[in-house]
């Protein structure tokens, strides 16, 4: 799974935020990416994500129960700022 998280990551251009984290499974880290790229734009991930690391990932501990939720509401954040 780790060759196809990789690939995908490859052709859609989105950063490798995830390889930070050794807790989530392969699957888990594409299942997540998957999602979030067929709702929002590579920019509103790629900011989510850094978004993501700079204010959650450094300061709490990973919680792998809402770190999707977290993700899709900064994605949505930075969506709705790159449209309007």
């Amino acid at each position: 799974m780790r060759k196809e998280y990789y690939i995908f990551l490859d052709n859609t251009g989105i950063r490798d935020f995830f390889s930070l984290i050794d807790e989530i499974p392969y699957s888990k880290k594409l299942n997540i990416l998957e999602k979030l790229n067929k709702i929002y734009d590579t920019s509103s991930i790629n900011k989510a994500l850094n978004d993501y690391e700079m204010n959650y990932y450094r300061l709490h501990r990973v919680r792998l129960n809402i770190i999707e939720n977290v993700l899709k509401g900064l994605c949505q954040k930075y969506f709705i700022k790159n449209n309007f």
